[in-house]
């Protein structure tokens, strides 16, 4: 019985002392912390003006755009790379995977560097990324002329040949 009394005492001093452990499911200062938080950030939301609105929704052809931008400058970037001969041969074995890599670092730098951070702008982003790199060689194929034009007839052939980034997702 003593033991118990002195387990009891000693969690007692525990909780005084901050050092409890608060489970997500159990009310406590911290837990009262994050819920505070949320509620702030959710109080906001119904109070955006239509303006701000308008806004975000403009902004989502941009991302959608950098969607887009993030597939293309990174197979370009990877097909000079790989024209330099400056990179390993165990390195250029990742082929599409290494190149799908290389393409979400130039997503994630395209929103870092233009705020498309937020979820609708994400969603746009996200999605460009995606019809780009499942739709590159179509886009390739409906406009031969303006393809080669921007880039050298070479990845125009690479990419026309069906080798496409999606897959390094499939």
């Amino acid at each position: 019985m003593i033991e118990a009394s002195q387990n009891f005492q000693d969690r007692i001093k525990r909780i005084n002392a901050g050092k409890q452990f608060e489970a997500e499911n159990v009310i406590g200062p911290n837990s009262m912390k994050k819920a505070v938080k949320v509620r702030k950030r959710l109080e906001k939301l119904p109070n955006m003006s239509i303006a701000a609105r308008l806004r975000e929704l403009l902004v989502l052809p941009f991302a959608f755009g950098f969607g887009l931008l993030a597939v293309v400058v990174a197979r370009a970037l990877w097909f000079r790379l790989v024209s330099m001969d400056v990179l390993s041969d165990d390195f250029l074995a990742g082929g599409a995977r290494v190149e799908a890599g290389l393409a979400v670092v130039v997503a994630l730098f395209f929103m870092v560097a233009f705020n498309l951070r937020r979820t609708v702008r994400f969603a746009g982003v996200a999605a460009g990324f995606a019809l780009m790199a499942f739709g590159e060689s179509a886009f390739a194929e409906s406009a031969p002329g303006l393809w080669q034009m921007l880039f050298s007839p070479e990845y125009y052939s690479r990419v026309t040949e069906g080798a496409t980034l999606a897959s390094a997702f499939l």
